[in-house]
């Protein structure tokens, strides 16, 4: 059975609403982090927490 891409756990990192979520990639489960900014804007998402932080700095110098 296919694993369903729903947040699995939710919390919020510098500021960035984050969600972990469960998803089916060729045949395996893996689990991805998206962020989210305080205005609603997607950060991007990443199957690593670190990389996901660098995102999120990212995103904040990209949209100052």
């Amino acid at each position: 059975m296919p694993t369903r891409q729903l947040p699995i756990k939710t919390g919020e990192l510098n500021g960035y609403t984050v969600a972990l979520t469960a998803e089916d990639h060729r045949r395996t489960t893996s689990l991805w982090w998206h962020a989210w900014s305080p205005s609603g804007s997607y950060a991007g998402q990443a199957n690593d927490e670190d990389l996901l932080a660098l995102l999120i700095a990212r995103h904040r110098i990209d949209h100052a």
